[in-house]
């Protein structure tokens, strides 16, 4: 009896040995899983003096496509630091700050991004070069629905796309004039075009404007629905919505394929690539600008003066071929607003210049997502009837939401 005491005894030792030598491990490999990094800020050229206080890091795990923020109130000068687990990252920062100028101090804030940083070694140094945000209070681009619907019989359903125009601002204002731009190029195919003009212009293969000659008067925290078709699309897709109630359609009139006209007043096509009917890219390969049109710019005018010729090499395994393209810019100074869209598995690059919008929103982080059908990305809410923008779509939008042509912003 006392012999099997003994090796239980014996047992319950090696035993307990063991669970801690594993506890243990397990405690070395959650470290060893995370990594320090420090962060250093580059503030914009020609500010001196900056100090950063209530800086805010939101981390986006490429993998899980979760996020987290992480905040610092301290006043800090150009670094911090912080512990992540190792993994595939894009990294926003946004940070109010003093500096001086002219002799004066100022306040302010600065953003900067990064994307795609593979975070691997156990310590880690980034470098983040920032610019200097200035509050435009304009309209924005609150929400994009540019999936469609599905119809109970599980067939696309694309005709009742829309955007909403949201008056970022404390007063009223007038809305004749203002455009929605489509990029020429996609942010899943990335070549070296010829002349860049991103730095100047927005390369774009759609411009459609609200029509001018009377003021069309916005309220702060009011909105605009412009749409493809205004009619209540339940009656051929249970499934979508009654947009009978919108501002703007946009309507092409062609020989090719009847486009459907309603009293709904239309928008005035300036330009699109297409010679049947548009419609904003259903997987969201594009980007979106809202664009001021200058008064002086006419229709016709501006096919004449804003034509874009542009070239870049086709290559196909030994293939090589100078294509030759045609399309239209749009001057990034007209552009009050920009939202990039993507895919995560196809993104290439931004195919506009990045202080218009630094990073991307998206419905589907695969390309053969089905389950997206009916939701858009929408602003997120800021108090006081404001929407966030900080021309940063990774943190300005909520990606996937369902679809709503007559959400509230606010209450």
């Amino acid at each position: 009896m006392n012999n099997v005491k003994n090796l239980m005894v014996i047992a319950l030792l090696l035993l307990s040995s063991v669970t801690g030598f594993t506890s243990c491990n397990d405690d070395d490999n959650v470290e060893l899983n995370y990594v320090d990094i420090g962060l250093v800020c580059t503030p914009p050229d020609n500010l001196e003096g900056v100090k950063m206080n209530k800086i805010i890091i939101q981390l986006t795990d490429k993998t899980t496509m979760q996020t987290r923020d992480i905040a610092f109130n301290d006043t800090i000068d150009s670094s911090v630091h912080f512990n992540v687990k190792k993994g595939l990252y894009d990294l926003s920062l946004t940070a109010n700050i003093t500096y001086q100028t002219d002799g004066h101090e100022k306040t302010g804030q600065i953003c900067g991004t990064l994307q795609s940083i593979e975070v691997i070694q156990q310590k880690t140094t980034l470098d983040i070069s920032t610019y200097l945000y200035e509050v435009q209070h304009n309209f924005v681009l609150a929400e994009i629905f540019f999936r469609g619907s599905l119809t109970p019989e599980g067939k696309s359903y694309s005709a009742d796309k829309y955007f909403r125009l949201y008056n970022n601002s404390s007063e009223a204002l007038d809305a004749q004039g203002l455009a929605i731009a489509e990029s020429e190029f996609s942010s899943t195919t990335k070549r070296e075009y010829t002349p860049n003009i991103i730095d100047s212009d927005m390369a774009i293969g759609a411009l459609y404007m609200i029509p001018r000659g009377t003021p069309i008067w916005v309220e702060p925290g009011g909105s605009l629905l412009l749409v493809d078709v205004a009619k209540d699309h339940t009656e051929a897709n249970s499934n979508s919505f009654d947009e009978r109630e919108a501002d703007f359609e946009w309507y092409d009139d062609n020989p090719y394929y009847p486009d459907v006209d309603t009293e709904t007043p239309n928008l005035v096509k300036l330009y699109c690539y297409t010679l049947s009917i548009w419609t904003p890219h259903s997987r969201g390969y594009k980007s979106y600008a809202l664009a001021q049109i200058p008064a002086s710019v006419t229709p016709e005018n501006y096919v004449e003066n804003y034509k874009y010729n542009y070239s870049y090499e086709f290559v196909n395994g030994d293939f090589h071929r100078t294509m030759n393209q045609e399309s239209y810019r749009l001057p990034n100074s007209w552009i009050v607003d920009a939202v990039n869209l993507s895919v995560e598995s196809e993104f290439q690059w931004i195919p506009i210049h990045p202080s218009l919008d630094k990073s991307y929103t998206y419905c589907g982080k695969i390309n053969d997502s089905k389950t997206t059908y009916g939701m858009s990305v929408r602003r997120k809410t800021l108090p006081n009837n404001f929407l966030q923008d900080t021309n940063n779509s990774a943190i300005d939008f909520l990606p996937e939401q369902i679809a709503d042509p007559y959400f509230k912003f606010h209450n």
